[in-house]
């Protein structure tokens, strides 16, 4: 009962004065509640003796359980986006050719370093392309059926302890049923029996959309390729219909604004986005700037659209700071993080800068944040970005001239607590 009155699954959206405003999925308290009632039943069934009746009403927790990630991470577009950005994000600090490796290399004059940024990741891969499981299911698409369940690092990310007691003590209460149970071999049966049944609709059920999905793509392309350009956006926002999250998906945006364009609609904002990106490899982003700028910055936006122009004018901006224009380049990342508020990449390049410019304030501000940020992260690796923290605050009074809380900063381990 102790996890139906906890956190399942919680995102941090952006911070705010009293720490990160967090998002759950709308749906959290449907699973509790439906679990609630299941698991009343089957207290009922087990003590009647009904074993048949106990093994589908486990099975139907299991189903609940294991259905619930693909609600996250799937259904559930804002903490779908928010964790699957995340994650993504934090790869491109932690990995051994990350921000995080890459800083601790550039010069070390006087403990501030000049502010060196890997590339930032071109395209957010919301779901795998749906395109794939409308023909034959073969082996290559066995990890992607994985992520349509929802079991991927985003998820593995934002897991709270909850849902996690939730499954082990379902585990646990049906491994005692079993072990009371007159008849051990014909509950075994009946048990698989139900499980591998209501798996399968389960699995029906979860893959439907999707293939629906895939089905609406295959003709917007075929539209596509006959000039029927509104057509195939209209097969477009149905595909999105099916599976919420694939709308905030960098190809679908840029498929999106390409037929916009071809339609004619030069003015709409998806238009102006793909127009921008279009030029940014040519121009290192100097005039798609002002584009992504102003597209975040209206309010009115489809969310889609501001949130990969937020991700656009943040790479500009890292362009900026590893030139030495630190002011607009911190300007531009303050633009993005109204719309990618927990992005950890943007929030350790305003460290950087604020290491490089001498400003304690705001450096130890922002390490606040991301020791804050982290604490809602299981990512094994997010004690290296914490740990990055805490050297740029070292180095920051050490340059300062204090070198007691230079050393006693750079001697613990930022573990977040």
């Amino acid at each position: 009962m102790y996890s139906l009155f906890v956190e399942w699954f919680c995102v941090p959206l952006e911070a705010v004065a009293s720490g990160w405003d967090v998002t759950r999925p709308s749906s959290e308290r449907s699973f509790k509640f439906v679990l609630a009632l299941l698991s009343g039943a089957l207290a009922i069934s087990v003590r009647k003796g009904k074993t048949v009746l106990a093994c589908q009403l486990v099975s139907l927790c299991l189903l609940t359980l294991l259905g619930y990630p693909r609600e996250c991470v799937v259904s559930d577009s804002t903490t779908a986006v928010n964790s699957g950005w995340f994650e993504q994000s934090h790869a491109s600090l932690a990995w051994l050719g990350g921000d995080v490796a890459l800083s601790q290399g550039v010069a070390e004059d006087l403990f501030l370093s000049d502010v060196l940024l890997s590339d930032s990741p071109y395209s957010f891969r919301a779901c795998p392309n749906p395109m794939e499981l409308s023909g034959s299911l073969g082996l290559r698409e066995v990890s992607d059926v994985f992520s349509w369940l929802g079991f991927t690092d985003a998820f593995a990310a934002f897991v709270c302890r909850g849902w996690v007691i939730a499954l082990a003590g379902v585990l646990l209460l049906t491994c005692a049923i079993g072990t009371l149970s007159v008849s051990r071999r014909g509950f075994t049966r009946s048990l698989g029996l139900s499980v591998v049944a209501w798996s399968l609709m389960g699995l029906v059920g979860a893959l439907y959309p999707v293939v629906l999905a895939g089905d609406d793509l295959e003709a917007a392309e075929e539209f596509t390729s006959s000039g029927l350009y509104l057509a195939a956006i209209e097969k477009m926002e149905d595909a999105s219909d099916a599976i919420p999250v694939l709308r905030f998906d960098t190809r679908f945006v840029a498929q999106a604004g390409l037929l916009r364009k071809r339609a004619g609609m030069e003015q709409d904002a998806g238009v102006r986005l793909y127009s921008a990106r279009s030029r940014e490899p040519r121009e290192s982003g100097a005039s798609s700037r002002g584009v992504y700028r102003s597209i975040v910055l209206d309010a009115e936006v489809d969310p889609s659209v501001r949130r990969e122009a937020a991700r656009s004018l943040a790479r500009v901006a890292y362009i900026s700071l590893n030139t030495g224009d630190y002011k607009e380049g911190a300007s531009d990342l303050r633009v993005a993080r109204l719309v990618l508020g927990n992005d950890p990449k943007i929030l350790l390049a305003l460290q950087l800068v604020s290491l490089r410019e001498g400003d304690d304030i705001g450096l130890e501000k922002q390490f606040a944040q991301a020791k804050t940020l982290y604490r809602y992260v299981n990512l094994p690796t997010r004690d290296s970005v914490l740990a990055f923290g805490l050297n740029g605050l070292a180095r920051s009074k050490w340059a300062k001239g204090d070198a007691s809380a230079a050393y006693e900063l750079s001697s613990m381990k930022g573990r977040p607590r």
